[in-house]
């Protein structure tokens, strides 16, 4: 209930596509962190939490570039295990822990957002339906505390180039769910709820940033 049709990773031989979206969601970590700590803005000796994090390379990247910040990745149980070993091979301490959690059901991450001074979302709101979408931008906003950034890259469409993949992706993992929003598109919908929106597209990365502040 709640899961949209054909999401694969709930079926029965979705053990086999986990190893294989972890790889995915690890692809450009590297070169997307140091754009989300400059564009972000993130500051030292703070909490992020990442959601949608699958085995934190994107946190622990973000963590080894920020002097003490503490990192939760949230995402679905199945990438405990995935998580601690990717925490095992660092080579520098990290404040860091695995919350299960499915975004597509955001009620019960008030506690965790209560905590957060930024909120990460790499590559999740094209995994979403438009409603779920909602869903989790009005949970951050009811439950982040005022001043905390949230922090989205996605494979937003790029309306002057004819050849932007997300123009006709139905995402990669086949959840069935059509991804055609630009940058400013998103942007737009968290104008009103969000303070300080701001976008950016970088030569370079095939996505683009969009950031807000939590103001009520």
């Amino acid at each position: 209930a709640g899961r949209p049709p054909g999401d694969p990773m709930t079926r029965p031989d979705a053990a086999a596509l986990w190893p294989v979206y972890r790889r995915a969601m690890a692809v450009g970590a590297r070169a997307l962190a140091p754009h989300l700590v400059r564009f972000g803005r993130i500051a030292p000796r703070g909490e992020l939490v990442d959601l949608g994090g699958a085995d934190g390379t994107l946190a622990f990247q973000l963590a080894r570039m920020v002097p003490g910040l503490a990192v939760t990745v949230v995402d679905r149980a199945v990438n405990a295990d995935a998580f601690h070993a990717r925490r095992a091979e660092l080579d520098a301490p990290v404040a860091a822990r695995f919350c299960a959690a499915d975004l597509q059901e955001p009620g019960g991450l008030g506690p965790l957002l209560a905590e957060a001074g930024v909120i990460v979302a790499s590559n999740v709101m094209h995994l979403l339906a438009p409603a779920q979408r909602d869903r989790l931008l009005a949970a951050i906003h009811a439950h982040a505390p005022p001043g905390c950034k949230l922090l989205v890259y996605d494979q937003f469409v790029s309306r002057d180039r004819v050849d932007s993949a997300s123009c006709l992706i139905v995402d990669w993992l086949l959840c069935g769910h059509r991804f055609d929003c630009s940058e400013a598109e998103f942007a737009a919908e968290l104008t009103g709820r969000y303070a300080e929106v701001r976008h950016k597209r970088v030569p370079g990365l095939p996505g683009a940033m969009v950031a807000g502040v939590v103001a009520r």
